[in-house]
C-alpha cells in the first residue's frame, strides 16, 4: 500500500534554520565548552557550590557525552551514560549585553538550560530545534545545560503497550522522544547519545535571521518548473519590507504580512525586531530535470529571497517527479515518468560517537554509495534525522534518500501531549526536506507492524484501525510538508501478513538470518526489500590487522564480537549465519577452517557474502522478476570488525561493496542458470543512451584452455534490460548449466562479457557449472606489473595462465577501483588503484581464492 498527497502551505513552531549572519554573530562561535557526570538527581539547579564540586572536562559542542570522554582518552564505554546526570557550561563574553535569541539545533535526553542562573529552555525531544529570547549580560555570561538520567527517567510507571519489544534497553523507552541508537540489545556496543549533538548559537538582538522554510519544486508541462516558497523572517524594525524571490537568475515578487506568535510558536519578545510571513511562487519556462546518478544528471537551482536589502539563501531545488506504482500489490519507483530497480543500502551514522555531520566525513562515505553504484539510502527510525549537509550531498550525488520517521518496533503512545511532540519533530525536520530531489519516500518508521504481528497481536494492527497514528494522522502531516512524496505508514508494509515479502515492502532475510537456500530470492519473490541481505562482513585484512592484531580473535573474542549483530535473545549471531552459507556455497566447515587457518575463513567469508549479494541482486534485477529493489542492511559499520556495513568503519569497502558495484552498474550483464533451460544472460541499461555493442561468451576447460567462443551484436535501448540466451549464440547443443549430465563436467568455467563498439569491456560475469569450491593450486601463473605510478594513483595489470577466483588486492593505505573479481585464462586486467590516507608506498599482494598470492611493490 503507499498512500500519495497534494501539497499545503504550513507553518512551523520552531527554528530549523538561519543565516550566515547569524553565525557570523553568534556570541557563543568562540567559546569553550566542558561537561561532567553526577549521580542522577545530585542536583537540580546550577547552584555554584554545586557546580564547583563536579570534576569538569572539556567538551566539543556540537557533540555527544561519548565524543567529549573519547576525546579526553577515556573509554565511553565504561560508563554507564544513561545512568548519571550530565552537566555541560560555557563561558562567554558578551561586549553590550541586552536580548539575544538562543537557538538549540538539537539537545539529546530530557534538557535544562540556564542563562546567568535563569532557566530559560526545556527539551525532551532530541530531534526539535528550539530557539528563545534571553537577556544576555554586558561582560562575562555563563550558560549551563543539564541532562538528566534517561534510565532514572523512564523507571516510573506508564500505560502498557499492546506489545513487548525485548530489544529495546529500557521497556518504556517507546515514551521518549530520544534515539534508539545505543539503546537497542543485540546490536553493536556504540554509546547512547546524550548531550548538545547539534548546533548551539547565541545570536544579538535584531539580527536578521529565517525562523523556519518550507520549499516545494515540481516539473510541469513542457519541460518547465515551478517554485513554492513559506518562510519566517525576522528583521529588525517593525515597517513592512519589501520583498523578491529568486530562482535560478528569475527574480518574482512575493506576498509578506505580519507573522502572527501564538500561530508560530517562536517567542518574538525582541522588540527590536518583527517577524514576518513571506510567501511566493515562481514558474520557470525551462528547467533540466534531476536523475539519480548514472540514469541522468542532477541539476540544481539556487533559491533566495531578498528583504529590503538583506539577501537569504533558502537553499536548492531539483526538479523531478518519483511516484510508486504498486498497482499489482507490488511496490516500484518511477522517477520522471521511467520505472526503476532500485539497489541501495541502509544508513547508519557516519560517526557512532559523536553523531557528527562534518562534510570532511559525509563527503567521502557518500561518494563510496557513488562509486557502488547504490542509488538510495535509508534513514532508519532506530537513529536519528540526518544533517543539512547530509541531504545537500545526497542532492548534488543523485542518492535517493528514504527518510523513516524516528520510530521503530513499539507501539506509538496513544496520548495527546506525546503526538503534539512528535508532530512538530515531524514538522519541523520534514520542512528541510521538503524541496530536495533526494527525497524519494517518507516511512512512519521500521518494524513497527511487523514487531506487533510477531509478538501475536491482532491482525487489525497493520490495517487502518490498528495504528491510526501512522495511518491516518502522519499521512496528513506529510501531506503538508512534502506535497505528492510517497508515504508508507511503516516498513515492512502491505499484504495481508507484514512478514510476507510477495506483496508491498518487506524487509527480507529468507538468504540471511533464516539460513534460505540461495534460490529462496526467486521464489519469495519479495516486490521491494527495504532492509536485506545482513550478514556479519569480515573488512579487509588491512582494517582486520590495524584493530585486532590478526585474524585470530575472529569468531571469539570480544573485542572482535562487539561489531556482530545479535538478534535478542538468539543463541546465535549473523556469524553463525555466515558460516552456514559457507558449508553451503563451499562444502567446508567453518570450525575446522578457522582453526587451523584463520586468514582463510576470513577470506572464505569475504567470498561468501559477496556471493550471496552478488546473485540475489542479479536475481532481482532480471526483467521477468517482480522485486523492484533492495536496500542492504547496513551501508557502513559503526565499529571495526564483521559488521554488517559493506564499507567498514574507516570507510574502506568491503566484498560485497565490490560484488553491489559490478551487479548494480548503470550498464550490466548478469547471468542465470536456469536448469534446463540453460544459462541465460540478462542485460541492463539505466542510462538515457542506447547502448551498441557486442555480448561474447568463452568456454574454458580445466581453468585454462579456452576450446569454443560465441558473440552476437546486441542493442541495448535507454533505460531497459533484456535477456539472451548463451546458449543459443553458439553452434549445435552446449551444456553450459551442465544440467543435463550426459557425462562429466565438459566446461568448468564460462565467461559472458558485455563490449562496447570499440570492445573494452562494459561488464563481465563469470559461471562455474561445478560449482564454486575449486581445487588450491599454489601457482596459477598469476603476474601483476604497476603501470602509471604516480604519488597518488597508479595501474595494476593483472593477468593469470589459469583461471583465478575472486582476485583480491591488499595493498595497505591504498583503494582500488575493483577487487574481488574472477581473472579468466590470459585476461589481462587492468585495475586502477589510489592513495585512501596516510603516506604509505603502494606495495602488496594479489590473493586468489583459489591460489596462492603474488607480491608487488612501487619502486622508489
Amino acid at each position: 500500500m503507499c498512500v500519495r498527497h497534494s501539497g499545503a502551505m504550513f507553518s512551523d513552531s520552531s527554528a530549523d534554520s538561519s543565516t550566515a549572519a547569524d553565525h557570523a554573530a553568534d556570541l557563543l562561535s568562540a567559546a569553550r565548552w566542558s561537561c561532567t557526570a553526577a549521580p542522577a538527581g545530585a542536583g537540580s539547579a546550577p547552584e555554584a557550590d554545586f557546580l564547583a564540586s563536579l570534576d569538569w572536562m572539556t567538551a566539543p559542542v556540537p557533540g555527544t557525552v561519548a565524543a567529549a570522554l573519547t576525546a579526553t582518552g577515556q573509554a565511553w564505554h565504561s560508563w554507564a551514560i544513561d545512568d548519571l546526570d550530565w552537566w555541560y557550561r560555557s563561558r562567554f563574553d558578551s561586549p553590550t549585553g541586552g536580548p539575544a535569541t538562543l537557538q538549540v539545533d538539537g539537545l539529546a535526553g530530557v534538557a535544562k538550560v540556564w542563562l546567568n542562573g535563569v532557566l530559560v529552555l526545556g527539551s525532551d525531544n532530541m530531534f526539535l530545534a528550539r530557539q528563545v529570547v534571553v537577556q544576555t549580560s554586558a561582560g562575562e555570561n555563563d550558560l549551563v545545560i543539564q541532562f538528566r538520567s534517561l534510565a532514572k527517567e523512564l523507571a516510573g510507571r506508564r500505560p502498557r503497550a499492546r506489545w513487548r519489544v525485548p530489544r529495546l534497553r529500557y521497556p518504556n523507552l517507546r515514551w521518549a522522544r530520544q534515539s534508539l541508537h545505543g539503546r537497542l540489545v543485540g546490536t553493536p556496543a556504540v554509546p547512547p547519545p546524550v548531550g548538545p549533538w547539534r548546533p548551539v548559537r547565541l545570536v544579538p538582538g535584531g539580527t536578521p535571521s529565517v525562523l523556519s522554510r518550507r520549499i516545494t519544486a515540481r516539473p510541469t508541462s513542457a519541460g518547465s518548473g515551478e517554485v513554492t516558497i513559506s518562510a519566517l523572517v525576522q528583521l529588525p524594525g517593525t515597517v513592512a519590507p519589501e520583498s523578491e524571490l529568486t530562482v535560478a537568475g528569475l527574480t518574482v515578487g512575493s506576498t509578506v504580512e505580519p507573522a502572527v506568535s501564538d500561530r508560530i510558536g517562536v517567542d518574538t519578545t525582541d522588540p527590536s525586531t518583527s517577524t514576518w510571513s513571506v510567501r511566493a511562487t515562481a514558474r520557470l519556462s525551462s528547467v533540466d530535470l534531476w536523475w539519480p546518478h548514472g540514469m541522468g544528471g542532477q541539476p540544481l537551482y539556487d533559491v533566495d529571497i531578498r528583504l529590503d536589502g538583506e539577501r537569504f539563501r533558502l537553499g536548492r531545488v531539483g526538479f523531478r517527479d518519483i511516484r510508486v506504482d504498486d498497482s499489482d500489490g507490488g511496490f516500484r519507483f518511477v522517477i520522471n515518468g521511467v520505472p526503476q530497480f532500485i539497489g541501495g543500502a541502509v544508513w547508519m551514522p557516519a560517526d557512532a560517537v559523536s553523531l557528527s555531520s562534518d562534510r570532511r566525513i559525509l563527503e567521502p562515505l557518500l561518494g563510496e554509495v557513488v562509486r557502488g553504484n547504490l542509488t538510495m539510502l535509508r534513514v532508519p527510525g532506530d537513529t536519528v534525522y540526518e544533517s543539512d549537509t547530509f541531504y545537500d550531498l545526497c542532492d548534488e550525488l543523485g542518492i535517493l534518500v528514504w527518510q523513516d520517521c524516528m520510530l521503530a518496533f513499539a507501539d506509538p503512545p496513544l496520548d495527546e501531549q506525546w503526538e503534539r511532540g512528535f508532530a512538530a519533530e515531524v514538522r519541523q525536520n520534514l520542512s528541510r526536506l521538503a524541496s530536495r530531489p533526494s527525497l524519494a519516500l517518507v516511512s512512519g518508521g521500521s518494524e513497527i507492524a511487523q514487531q506487533a504481528a510477531y509478538a501475536g497481536v491482532s491482525c487489525g494492527m497493520w490495517d487502518a484501525g490498528g495504528l491510526p497514528l501512522l495511518t491516518e494522522r502522519l499521512p496528513v502531516i506529510i501531506t503538508e510538508m512534502t506535497g505528492d512524496t510517497p508515504y508508507i505508514p511503516t516498513s515492512p508494509w502491505g499484504g495481508d501478513m507484514p512478514t510476507r515479502p510477495d506483496t508491498g515492502v518487506s524487509h527480507y532475510y529468507g538468504v540471511g538470518a533464516y539460513l534460505r537456500d540461495p534460490d529462496d530470492a526467486r521464489r519469495a519473490a519479495p516486490r521491494f526489500a527495504a532492509e536485506c541481505l545482513a550478514f556479519a562482513n569480515p573488512p579487509k585484512p588491512e582494517t582486520v590487522d590495524g584493530a585486532f592484531g590478526s585474524a585470530a580473535p575472529a569468531a571469539h573474542d570480544p573485542a572482535w564480537k562487539r561489531a556482530i549483530y545479535r538478534d535478542a535473545g538468539a543463541s546465535w549471531d549473523f556469524e553463525d549465519v555466515r558460516d552456514h552459507y559457507l558449508r553451503k556455497l563451499f562444502g567446508l566447515d567453518s570450525l575446522e577452517v578457522r582453526r587451523s587457518d584463520p586468514d582463510r575463513y576470513l577470506q572464505l567469508g569475504r567470498a561468501v557474502v559477496a556471493v550471496l549479494v552478488r546473485d540475489t541482486f542479479a536475481e532481482w534485477r532480471r526483467r521477468e522478476s517482480a522485486c523492484a529493489g533492495g536496500l542492504v542492511f547496513y551501508f557502513n559499520d559503526a565499529l571495526p570488525g564483521a559488521g554488517m556495513g559493506v564499507v567498514d568503519s574507516a570507510g574502506i569497502p568491503k566484498s560485497p561493496w565490490y560484488a553491489m558495484r559490478r551487479v548494480l552498474a548503470p550498464v550490466a550483464v548478469t547471468v542465470s542458470d536456469e536448469g534446463l533451460n540453460g544459462l541465460v544472460a540478462h542485460l541492463h541499461n539505466a542510462t538515457p543512451g542506447d547502448v551498441i555493442g557486442t555480448l561474447t561468451a568463452e568456454l574454458f576447460v580445466d581453468g585454462e584452455l579456452r576450446v569454443d567462443h560465441a558473440e552476437r551484436p546486441v542493442k541495448l535501448q535507454a533505460r531497459s534490460s533484456d535477456r539472451i540466451g548463451v546458449d543459443s549464440m553458439f553452434e549445435g547443443f552446449r551444456d553450459l548449466a551442465w544440467a543435463h549430465r550426459f557425462g562429466p563436467l565438459t566446461y568448468d568455467v564460462v565467461v559472458v562479457r558485455l563490449l562496447a563498439a570499440d570492445g573494452t569491456v562494459i561488464s563481465e560475469w563469470t559461471h562455474q557449472p561445478g560449482g564454486l569450491s575449486r581445487a588450491f593450486e599454489r601457482d596459477l601463473g598469476l603476474e601483476v606489473e604497476i603501470d602509471r605510478p604516480h604519488q597518488d594513483s597508479a595501474e595494476l595489470e593483472i593477468r593469470s595462465r589459469r583461471y583465478a577466483q575472486f582476485v583480491t588486492i591488499d595493498a595497505p593505505g591504498w583503494l582500488p577501483d575493483d577487487d574481488w573479481f574472477d581473472l579468466a585464462p590470459g585476461q589481462l586486467r587492468r585495475v586502477s588503484i589510489r592513495r585512501g590516507r596516510g603516506d604509505a608506498q603502494l606495495t602488496g599482494a594479489i590473493r586468489p581464492l583459489n591460489g596462492g598470492p603474488v607480491t608487488f611493490r612501487m619502486k622508489s
